[in-house]
């Protein structure tokens, strides 16, 4: 078997490891750093034959982490390779398999170790063998979700057209109550995204924007997308515009209307349509 030189890569997560003896040179073009822990881990990994011919060459993975010793995790069948020509490799695996059990909680790492092999046909009847060949390293964490909740109030709830509002609200974890600190909201109203707001050390943020200048009630939320390990959580207020003053005589009358309804008037009988204000 040729000799193997080793090149650390700038990520200390990953080697590259290429052969004195040049054959097939790995890069792992896609693969997770995270993953839910029942989900599976989905790598795409590409050799370049540098050799002196072509030839068939297959990608074995292996769980560097895995205990009590290494394990195989994936394998591929042989694809054959001209010389200085690159073909793709399609690899599923999970942790799990990694050991025989569930991954550790909250999480398990893996150091998942792509490797390429190279055919060595031998004369008939025995069966070709397979020499290693360069190779390549990702480290994965498979965690669980830690789930959220958010707060959103609506402050004031009912406003008048184009006056300012502000979204306020906590988040936090639901397992002890403690606030999370640094996480980007994302504040809707009628379905469209209109600001964003960052959580103080407590988990409480707070956005101010200006009212609607159409008549009519809104639904707004607080979204907050999840990120490793934090879950998705959201939470939804109404906003109202009013009251305004009836054309005729002045009495404030809380709008609840769209665009072209028709407002009657208590005070006076006096009958408005209902318009854009700005």
């Amino acid at each position: 078997m040729a000799q193997e030189a080793y090149l650390t890569a700038t990520s200390p997560s990953r080697v590259l490891g290429v052969m004195t003896e040049p054959y097939g040179e790995v890069t792992i073009l896609t693969c997770p750093s995270y993953v839910l822990v029942d989900d599976p881990v989905e790598m795409v990994v590409r050799i370049k034959n540098t050799g002196g011919d072509g030839r068939y060459f297959k990608v074995s993975v292996w769980d560097e982490y895995a205990t009590p010793n290494p394990i195989e995790v994936a394998s591929t069948i042989k694809k054959y390779i001209e010389v200085g020509a690159s073909v793709d490799f399609f690899l599923t695996t999970d942790l799990a398999s990694s050991d025989g059990a569930p991954p550790i909680m909250p999480n398990r790492k893996a150091k998942f170790r792509a490797n390429a092999l190279h055919e060595i046909p031998q004369p008939w009847p025995w069966p070709s063998q397979w020499d290693w060949d360069g190779w390549q390293e990702k480290e994965v964490v498979a965690y669980k979700v830690v789930e959220t909740e958010i707060t959103l109030t609506l402050d004031p709830s009912t406003v008048d057209p184009g006056a300012n509002y502000r979204y306020t609200g906590r988040l936090k974890r639901t397992d002890t109550g403690a606030g999370l600190s640094g996480k980007a909201v994302n504040c809707y109203r009628a379905g469209k995204i209109v600001g964003k707001a960052t959580t103080v050390a407590d988990g409480n943020y707070e956005l101010i924007l200006p009212a609607p200048t159409v008549i009519g009630s809104y639904t707004c939320q607080a979204i907050f997308p999840g990120e490793y390990p934090w879950g998705y959580s959201s939470s939804i207020g109404t906003l109202s515009l009013g009251p305004l003053p009836c054309p005729a005589c002045g009495t404030p009358i809380q709008i609840e209307g769209r665009p072209g309804d028709q407002v009657i008037c208590q005070t006076c009988g006096a009958i408005s349509e209902v318009v854009h204000r700005y």
